[in-house]
């Protein structure tokens, strides 16, 4: 696991990284006692184009809290600032 984005509740960005061809991995938000993930949470899955330009593909909620990427590209996370801690990790 790797973590993307500490937990907290400013809005904060992870760094970029890349998935080539046949590479998958799972964004997931996490609470700071891990034991499940607050509501009203939400980060951004975000694609980076050929320009340098963030698009976001997705948004992971408390409801939704987790998503496989299987596709090649550089990514990033965008954690939405929260009044509850809460963090997003990678596999």
């Amino acid at each position: 696991m790797a973590e993307l984005i500490a937990t907290g509740t400013a809005q904060a960005d992870s760094s970029d990284f890349t998935l080539a061809d046949g590479q998958s991995t799972t964004i997931f938000l996490k609470d700071a006692s891990y034991d499940s993930v607050p509501a009203q949470c939400a980060a951004n899955v975000q694609i980076k184009s050929a320009d340098s330009v963030y698009y976001t593909i997705h948004v992971i909620t408390d409801r939704c809290p987790a998503i496989v990427l299987d596709a090649p590209g550089t990514y990033r996370v965008r954690k939405q600032a929260s009044i509850t801690t809460f963090g997003v990790d990678r596999t």
